[in-house]
């Protein structure tokens, strides 16, 4: 086990964890920390020891944010899902912020040319917002070839947020894509390959797993095998 010293760079702000194969970085509204991931220990347990570090590792680098970034008093992270880490693509996240009828969003992205430099580029990509519902939630992100999309969810409705991954990229495409009863905000889920939708609908008596898909399938399973193609 490895202990990272968490409490001193983070307290008690709101902070999202990135993670590439070498390297750990811990997004707070105010700043950065990037932490160098230790190798397997060969004195691994399968089970609890019940025992600790006694020196917490210190992070490599602390990282400010662009110059002319201030962030808000009361804002929170968000990034891609964790089903990524260790892809190849660079580290994108938004700083998040409520106003009086909106959430602002301003979007990030960490490059880190090589692990053994100390240099590591923090871009800002673009700033967009979504209207403000009362219970809102949204979802962690999903790539898409050069765009990243997530969910935003209420009670009654299902949104999709569709962005870029570069300052040269002015994609911005909002749309609603399902409105129903009784939906759980936290248990939705959007895959943009292949365009299904996933959600739980929890009314009085009974909860429901619904599936949507948005595109047809390459395949065709009334077509007989003469004209299927692989």
């Amino acid at each position: 086990m490895h202990d990272l010293d968490f409490t001193s760079v983070a307290g008690n702000r709101m902070v999202m964890i990135l993670m590439t194969n070498e390297v750990m970085v811990l997004v707070a509204p105010s700043d950065l920390s990037l932490w160098d991931i230790p190798l397997l220990s060969l004195k691994a347990h399968s089970v609890e020891t019940g025992t600790e570090p006694s020196e917490p590792s210190e992070p490599r680098l602390r990282l400010s944010y662009p110059e002319g970034f201030k962030s808000p008093s009361r804002s929170e992270c968000s990034g891609i899902c964790d089903w990524y880490t260790g892809s190849p693509q660079p580290l994108w996240f938004d700083i998040t912020a409520k106003e009086l009828s909106t959430f602002n969003f301003t979007r990030f992205k960490i490059d880190i040319p090589d692990i053994h430099l100390p240099m590591v580029l923090i871009t800002s990509i673009s700033f967009f917002h979504i209207p403000y519902y009362r219970h809102t939630h949204w979802t962690p992100y999903r790539v898409c070839g050069e765009d990243i999309s997530f969910l935003w969810c209420n009670s009654t409705a299902i949104f999709l947020h569709t962005g870029g991954t570069s300052s040269l990229e002015a994609v911005n495409c909002k749309a609603l894509l399902r409105k129903a009863e009784h939906i759980d905000q936290r248990q939705a889920s959007f895959c943009p390959v292949s365009g299904r939708l996933c959600y739980i609908s929890c009314a009085t008596d009974e909860v429901k797993v619904n599936v949507v898909d948005y595109l047809s399938s390459p395949y065709d399973p009334s077509a007989s095998s003469d004209d299927a193609s692989c």
